[in-house]
């Protein structure tokens, strides 16, 4: 019954040709029992032979192509489908590829001043906040994992952010990008420069220098400073625009994170 609701025209074809079929038959049986004699009988007859015959090779050609067609819509629904995996899979392995990647990236994580004498435990990010989905995300370490509140969370280019809550197998991560987190800086090549940033709401990060004569410049690579919730030494971002405020009395910065937080995929966290 589905494929009758589905094929409905090509039912119908088929209705029309089954009427058309009986037609034929029933004009040549009349045509045969009209009296005729001898042979305008025969004639009759060979004729009336000749058109059903005719009649039903289209007849056989019409329900030929139908089922021909129908073959090719199966056909063609097939190579749909096999595609759809095709493409999946290559998705997959590029996944793959991707996460392969950044799982080599995380090495580097142990080189942080932070992680001596600390376990980092690596972890896949399973979900995004569906509202600000670069701010927070959840990963698939817990509390079973030695992970609690507070940890600090990296990558192999950077800080990310820290554990907000966690539960038994999982825990909630939020970025350093994010507008309500505000993370202590130093300048790489001066240690002295100090400030802070925050989250842009773009994705980026801005913030501003505590010493408006400071010489921080364009290019500047910034450091946790390690005053507040992230210890010292781990890469933050560069500075892209310096810029003063004559309202605040404040040198302004403009800074692009290390980490890839629209391609992010694995983390680690320091326990």
């Amino acid at each position: 019954m589905n494929w009758i609701r589905e094929h409905k025209l090509i039912v119908g074809i088929i209705a029309a040709v089954v009427v058309l079929a009986v037609i034929c038959c029933i004009s040549f049986s009349r045509g045969g029992g009209s009296g005729i004699a001898g042979k305008g009988t025969n004639g009759a007859v060979s004729a009336g032979e000749g058109a059903v015959t005719g009649g039903m090779s289209k007849i056989e050609s019409i329900f030929s192509g139908i089922f021909n067609y129908r073959s090719v819509v199966d056909e063609n629904a097939a190579l749909r489908e096999e595609v759809a995996k095709l493409e999946q899979q290559l998705l997959d392995e590029k996944m793959s590829s991707d996460q392969l990647k950044q799982l080599k990236e995380l090495s580097k994580a142990l080189d942080y001043k932070a992680a001596k004498n600390r376990t980092l435990v690596s972890a896949d990010i399973t979900s995004f906040d569906n509202s600000n989905w670069i701010n927070t995300f959840v990963i698939n370490r817990g509390t079973s994992d030695g992970i609690a509140k507070g940890d600090v969370v990296v990558n192999g280019t950077g800080l990310v952010g820290r554990v907000l809550e966690c539960g038994k197998s999982w825990a909630k991560v939020v970025s350093v990008v994010d507008e309500n987190s505000n993370t202590s800086f130093m300048v790489s090549r001066d240690t002295e420069i100090l400030g802070i940033l925050s989250g842009d709401g773009r994705g980026g990060l801005d913030g501003y220098v505590l010493d408006a004569d400071s010489g921080i410049i364009e290019g500047d690579v910034l450091l946790s400073s390690g005053m507040g919730m992230y210890p010292s030494g781990i890469e933050i971002g560069t500075v892209t625009a310096v810029n003063y405020n004559s309202d605040t009395q404040l040198k302004m910065i403009t800074v692009k994170p290390s980490v890839n937080f629209r391609g992010i995929l694995k983390v680690a966290v320091i326990i």
